[in-house]
């Protein structure tokens, strides 16, 4: 009986010690967690679900934390161009129309990284499809869209540049409210054309209209939304946008070759089913071949720039010039240090190629990049 009471207190003893331990470990664990975290960044997001799974995907993986990043995500609406450039979050995801205007007259924004391409398509009503499927069909018709969203300022570069008509003679646009609005324009016949995101299908077709084309198939790599920063926090910490974009390159290798683990990973997030990520994110039949690449495609938001300035919505006199408030620097230097840090991915490499093809035309991009 004593010999196993001694026993039965010493095993006590042992297993307190134990627990202490482990809960001095634990500790020490935390706080060396906690002391890897360097950089924050407070990023501002829409309402709208998909516009970069790749910050979804790094969010939820723990890829920013591999960088020592920590992120707090605000959702503020529909709008994050204005809180951006008062400084009020560090970073955002959304459009590139509003901000460019913004940038060129001065705003402190700047351009760093790609979100989403493509993913706007083109609907008329199904009485008149077959004739308006041919764009030689659209002299003396009427589009109607957003004004200065990305789709709006795409379909006028497409017909000034490609179909040789002049906006407000040859071809007419109609802005209207918002998306429902446009829907409802076309199954009334009252424009001929319609810019229709991929949410708004099913009212399209409730109305009588049917997808005749999508944006980019007269513009390939489209350029949709882009990632902006607070122009003063971006020069003081650079570090952190670096960390940030690294951590989505790793989510976008993951987007793309890991395909079933990120449908699970973005339902999950979205609040949404499997079935609602296969067909917003990853079906380009069903969502207008969209694309997430974070590359910035310096390239592709030149022609909207220079197609804002021939419509005179940016004063080509007075405004900044986009190298001023674009940088690709960042993207590049976190692509290189994804390269060195993994040799034997091919994915990275073909990044790179990608790099330098949509990014070529940014002011001495050879004698820094080649």
């Amino acid at each position: 009986m004593k010999k196993s009471l001694v026993v039965s207190k010493l095993s006590s003893k042992i297993a307190v010690m134990a627990i202490l331990s482990m809960s001095i470990l634990a500790a020490s664990c935390n706080s060396k967690k906690k002391s890897e975290i360097k950089y924050h960044l407070n990023l501002g997001r829409i309402t709208f679900l998909t516009p970069s799974p790749t910050v979804t995907i790094a969010n939820q993986e723990g890829y920013f934390e591999k960088y020592g990043l920590s992120v707090d995500i605000q959702s503020l609406g529909d709008n994050t161009a204005e809180p951006l450039s008062l400084g009020k979050i560090d970073a955002a995801f959304q459009g590139v129309i509003q901000e460019l205007v913004m940038g060129a007259n001065n705003e402190k924004l700047t351009f760093f990284a790609g979100t989403q391409s493509g993913g706007v398509a083109i609907g008329a009503h199904k009485d008149n499809a077959e004739l308006l499927k041919n764009p030689e069909n659209w002299r003396g018709k009427t589009i109607g869209s957003l004004l200065l969203r990305t789709s709006d300022i795409a379909m006028k570069d497409i017909a000034t540049h490609q179909l040789g008509l002049k906006v407000g003679k040859d071809i007419f646009f109609k802005s209207l409210d918002d998306n429902p609005s446009i829907q409802i324009a076309i199954g009334k016949k009252s424009i001929d054309l319609g810019m229709v995101n991929p949410e708004f299908v099913e009212l399209l077709e409730a109305n009588g209209g049917v997808i005749i084309a999508n944006i980019t198939d007269y513009l390939p790599d489209n350029v949709c939304c882009r990632q902006l920063a607070y122009t003063p926090h971006f020069k003081e910490n650079r570090e952190t946008y670096i960390a940030f974009v690294k951590a989505q390159i790793l989510a976008y290798r993951d987007f793309k070759l890991d395909r079933e683990k990120s449908i699970k990973t973005l339902a999950k997030a979205y609040g949404q089913d499997d079935d609602y990520v296969i067909r917003m994110v990853y079906d380009p039949k069903l969502n207008a071949d969209r694309g997430y690449n974070p590359d910035p495609n310096y390239n592709g938001v030149l022609g909207l720039y220079n197609t804002l300035v021939e419509l005179g919505h940016i004063d080509g006199n007075n405004a900044r010039p986009l190298p001023e408030f674009f940088d690709i620097s960042v993207y590049a230097d976190s692509l290189r240090e994804i390269i060195a840090e993994y040799p034997d991915e091919e994915f990275y490499k073909n990044l790179w190629d990608y790099f330098v093809s949509h990014n070529n035309e940014y002011p001495d991009f050879a004698k820094n990049y080649l």
